[in-house]
């Protein structure tokens, strides 16, 4: 997981309200949505 942080992708996981696994699970999602969007480099 260590290899998908970057600055924006550590700003939205510390925003996440969610507790235990359903938190793990949106921080999995948040790490690899701009790898399947392409984001930030549109």
């Amino acid at each position: 997981m260590i290899h998908t942080m970057t600055d924006e992708t550590y700003a939205v996981n510390l925003t996440l309200e969610e507790k235990g696994k359903e938190k793990e699970d949106m921080m999995i999602l948040i790490a690899f949505f701009p790898d399947v969007t392409g984001w930030p480099e549109l």
